[in-house]
This record gives structure tokens, C-alpha cells and sequence, in this order.
């Protein structure tokens, strides 16, 4: 027990950390969305498709989308 301030720092500095990575957002996959014009039941026996969108900059913007494994990519 002679290190005793030692300890008591170590353990004190060990619970700031955990506080600290505790306190961090946490990053979340992607939510699922619904587009507008597609089904789910359409989706559910397509392997690809092929979105227009419009982007701010006023043009389209084609999206392309395969499913593998039971993913979308």
C-alpha cells in the first residue's frame, strides 16, 4: 500500500476515460428509408435497381443499387 496516491490516480483516471467513451456518440448504421414510387413488395423480388433523383444542384442523378447476400450495395 505504499503507492496508494498512485493507485487512486491510476483508477481515477481509468473511470474519466470510460466516462468520456461512454459520453461519445455511438455511430449507428444507416435507417432504412422509402422511396417514393417503390413498393416493398416490389423491392422484395428485385436483385437491382436503378433510382433518378434530383440533386441540389437542380440536376438528376442516377443510383444504382445490386442486393447481395440479402444487402442492398
Amino acid at each position: 500500500m505504499r503507492n496508494r496516491r498512485a493507485i487512486l490516480f491510476f483508477l481515477a483516471l481509468c473511470g474519466a476515460a470510460a466516462a468520456v467513451l461512454l459520453l461519445l456518440p455511438v455511430r449507428r448504421s444507416p435507417s432504412a428509408s422509402v422511396a417514393e414510387g417503390v413498393s416493398v413488395l416490389a423491392a422484395e423480388g428485385a436483385e437491382t435497381l436503378e433510382i433518378d433523383r434530383m440533386n441540389a444542384g437542380g440536376g438528376r442523378e442516377r443510383l444504382g443499387f445490386v442486393r447481395t447476400g440479402g444487402r442492398w450495395r
